[in-house]
């Protein structure tokens, strides 16, 4: 269960044009959510690298309340007419709804920050009426539904604390065993920091790369570098192992700056001998990097390889080079059920999950007596033998 789009549901206002802006999302009580650069915007719709934007309605006549403007963290918080830096209308509606939807969905939202009179040059704007905000999720369900009542006061950051989200949870009982689901996870990259293309854990290797720019730059953990290979093509970056890993994600992280140098469609293939190749993961016309952070790309794999190497096929831009700044490598960890000590209220609200999945159920079998805490969840797992007992009711809570 993950947040897809934030809702803001405005009443007009008693001022002259209802205003809004300044919003800033947080994961936790200081880690911001990055909207990433602007890419464009008007009256009523745009986005930034990690947020589309739109509204119902939008001053129309001047471009200083373009979406997305109230909630590109690289505007101003607070500011004054010039500083482009919220939303307002003209419009005689009676409500308007402003939309954030996360390209990358929220696992997690700690706080909402926003300012209900966002300019210190005029009083003649804002909002005073309550505020509807709804967290909804990628199926278009709602998850939190609160009501807000904005400050009087010009220019104040106000704060929302997003309530806890509470789900449907699934009960099952073993006798007087149960059990919670430690979730799937990933290893650390198993490529080390390398300062040039040999080390003794494995070699860095490219089609091509310019002075300065070598292949080992995209495993050297420093957003300063990148291995670029020129214009020639094929382009490819690769990375041998001295034992053969199981690999079941990828890593990519680019610099803000570089974007016409960034691939857009590539293969992540696999190999023992580096002539047959194994295409382990396609991607098409990929244009939502998250510059200044890592995208992470996702497959089954169930072979250990010796070397893999990123191949790309289509550039961001035609006639420019290819460009990595880091590439990271992982295996994925298994999800296990782990033994509880004792089945009560707050180990089940503790320890449970929220989704069950197949993958899960494939691991009924591997139980382990640990006790560990589970980051967050809704749901405890038991089995029921049906051969030993009858089953007169189910209740599920």
């Amino acid at each position: 269960m993950a947040i897809k789009k934030v809702r803001f549901i405005l009443q007009k206002s008693s001022y002259q044009y209802t205003a809004f802006g300044g919003v800033r999302f947080y994961k936790s009580e200081s880690e911001i959510v990055n909207s990433g650069t602007q890419i464009s915007a008007n009256p009523t719709s745009g986005e930034t690298q990690n947020f589309l934007t739109t509204a119902t309605v939008g001053y129309s006549s001047n471009n200083y309340y373009y979406m997305p403007f109230p909630f590109d963290v690289n505007k101003p918080q607070r500011g004054t007419y010039t500083d482009k830096c919220y939303w307002l209308t003209d419009s005689a509606a009676s409500a308007y709804t402003l939309t954030v939807e996360f390209k990358a969905p929220l696992s997690t939202l700690y706080k909402i920050e926003f300012v209900a009179r966002p300019d210190g040059a005029f009083t003649n704007r804002g909002i005073d009426k309550p505020v509807n905000v709804e967290l909804v999720d990628e199926n278009e369900k709602v998850l939190v539904q609160t009501i807000i009542t904005p400050t009087s006061q010009v220019n104040t950051v106000q704060t929302l604390f997003v309530p806890a989200i509470i789900s449907s949870k699934i009960l099952l009982f073993s006798g007087e065993k149960s059990f919670r689901v430690e979730k799937t996870s990933y290893t650390e990259s198993y490529i080390p920091q390398l300062t040039s293309n040999v080390s003794s854990a494995g070699a860095a290797s490219a089609s091509q790369a310019n002075s300065g720019a070598e292949a080992y730059k995209a495993f050297d953990i420093s957003d300063s570098t990148s291995w670029y290979s020129g214009t020639n093509t094929p382009w490819w970056i690769q990375y041998a192992f001295v034992t053969p890993k199981r690999i079941n994600r990828y890593g990519i992280k680019q610099l803000s700056s570089q974007e016409p140098y960034y691939p857009k469609s590539w293969t992540f293939e696999g190999s023992n001998d580096g002539v047959s190749w194994i295409v382990l993961n396609e991607v098409k016309s990929f244009s939502t990097w998250k510059a200044g952070d890592y995208d992470y790309f996702d497959f089954e794999n169930e072979t250990s390889y010796v070397i893999y190497r990123l191949s790309i096929t289509l550039p961001y831009q035609n006639g420019r080079g290819m460009l990595i700044s880091e590439l990271s490598m992982h295996e994925k960890i298994e999800p296990l059920i782990i033994q509880l000590d004792r089945c009560r209220e707050n180990e089940f609200i503790k320890y449970g999950m929220e989704d069950v999945t197949s993958e899960i159920y494939s691991k009924l079998k591997d139980v382990v007596s640990v006790e560990q805490t589970l980051e967050s969840g809704k749901t405890f797992e038991h089995t029921v033998d049906m051969s030993k007992r009858r089953v007169h009711k189910i209740k599920l809570g």
